[in-house]
Order: structure tokens, then sequence, then C-alpha cells
């Protein structure tokens, strides 16, 4: 199972762990992506359960800036 999580969003951000797609955030997809609605750094964090143990959380986080 893949758990996926927003850590942090911009200040003004609606997004939420249901703007991940294509599962909306669900614990089923090995990749997300999301549609940022602000500039700013998002936090985005991934748990990996096996079945047997589960995994630290990795984070990446997107810097969206203006174009």
């Amino acid at each position: 199972l893949y758990t996926w999580h927003f850590e942090v969003v911009p200040p003004g951000s609606l997004i939420d762990d249901s703007s991940l797609g294509p599962t909306n955030g669900t614990e089923v997809a090995e990749s997300v992506n999301f549609l940022p609605d602000t500039l700013g750094g998002h936090a985005v964090s991934l748990r990996v359960f096996d079945g047997l143990s589960e995994s630290c959380d990795d984070v990446v986080v997107v810097d969206v800036i203006a174009p």
C-alpha cells in the first residue's frame, strides 16, 4: 500500500490529500500528481507498506514559482 500525504502547503492553498491524483490520495498508486493552486513550497510524503513492514516517510518538496 502507498500512503501519500501533504506535509506542508503554502499559506492560502486549498489543496489537501484528496487533491493527489490520479487516485485522489488513496493507497493504491505508486505515483501521484497534483495541480498547485498557489505559489510556494508543497511537501508531499510517501509511506509504503508491503504487508510485513512499513517504511519511514520519504518527503519531496515541490517549489512552485511564477513563470
